[in-house]
């Protein structure tokens, strides 16, 4: 007669089975290291990344645009670039991305974006993330010319607005580690680059005065007429209205009365935190990690998601650890 497993002993191989796979990936991604490592040596291109200008000076509101290029020198015949990260930062005390201003990929010369930083996420981290691919191995950018001259690709055009006077230049400094700066090209190969750091100053704006020119015209304007106007009372609103900080959205909340809410780890609003939530969790978890949209409404797994919070927006392990929590109280009410 077949031994049926209890709620606990499902629960235990669910965390064993969890921890063998986070195991087998960090080892996966240990050998990957020391494989490319190993090839780079073998890669006889030269490869740099700067900002042009080098360096700018903005007034206070004012917005101008760097551009992020990558020179290369030496490539082999027919020599591409498959994969580029790149990550760098500057200050938000003294710059900006304009709210409605995206970073421009277009002349990039890749075709899949695995992610760009927008206004949101950049100006309230102070970082710039760049990752982007070629859909299929050897479709990326050609870094090889046959006349031997460096080869340029404009990866990027960011543009900055000016927040606050600054005293002289500050950086806009890359982070020049593995982990947040890789170039690969078309066979697998890692390409070690140079970096040169860009610069701005901001300055405050001045009002310039043309001592030639004469006194200001003044047009007359007439006055009103001598009939009262008529005042129609606005009726004030019954209520305050309510008011929303930032345009982040979280995804709704359980019904009223549902035994465990979302906050709680019940991805499905039903009465249970169990098994079925923890597969939604995977599933958006999964999607997240590969820079998948999810929308609000559908993303029900970010058990806690804050409207007034950008690092809340997202399904991540944290999410993962709030399941786990409320998991285990639901199982020993079970017992």
């Amino acid at each position: 007669m077949a031994t049926r497993l209890n709620t606990k002993q499902i629960f235990a191989l669910v965390i064993a089975l969890i921890l063998i796979l986070g195991l087998y990936a960090a080892i996966r991604l240990a050998g990957q290291e020391q494989e490319l490592r190993k090839k780079a040596a073998s890669s006889g291109v030269q490869a740099s990344l700067h900002l042009i200008p080098l360096q700018q000076t903005l007034t206070v509101g004012e917005t101008k645009e760097f551009e992020l290029q990558a020179t290369f020198t030496g490539a082999e015949s027919g020599e591409r670039l498959d994969y580029f990260r790149t990550e760098f930062n500057f200050s938000t005390l003294y710059l900006d991305i304009p709210p409605d201003t995206y970073i421009d990929v277009s002349q990039s010369g890749f075709n899949r974006i695995f992610r760009v930083d927008g206004p949101i996420a950049a100006n309230s981290s102070g970082n710039i993330v760049i990752e982007l691919g070629a859909s299929v191995p050897g479709n990326g950018p050609l870094v090889y010319n046959q006349s031997g001259t460096p080869v340029v690709l404009t990866i990027a055009k960011i543009k900055f607005r000016g927040k606050a006077v600054t005293s002289g230049f500050k950086p806009l400094s890359f982070l020049t580690d593995k982990f947040n700066s890789q170039l690969v090209n078309n066979q697998s190969l890692y390409l070690s680059p140079q970096y040169a750091d860009g610069s701005y100053q901001v300055v405050a704006g001045t009002v310039t005065l043309n001592p030639t020119a004469g006194p200001p015209t003044v047009t007359p304007v007439p006055l009103p007429s001598t009939t009262e106007p008529t005042v129609t009372p606005v009726p004030l609103p019954s209520t305050e209205p309510s008011v929303t900080p930032g345009n982040l959205v979280c995804p709704p909340p359980c019904p009223v009365g549902t035994a465990y809410t979302r906050a709680q780890g019940n991805a499905n609003c039903d009465s249970a935190v169990d098994l079925i939530d923890f597969g939604i969790w995977l599933d958006q978890f999964t999607k997240y990690v590969n820079y998948e949209t999810i929308a609000a409404a559908s993303r029900t797994a970010d058990f806690n998601c804050s409207s007034t919070d950008v690092s809340t927006q997202g399904v991540d392990l944290n999410d993962f650890g709030i399941w786990l929590y409320y998991f285990s109280q639901y199982v020993n009410a079970q017992t």
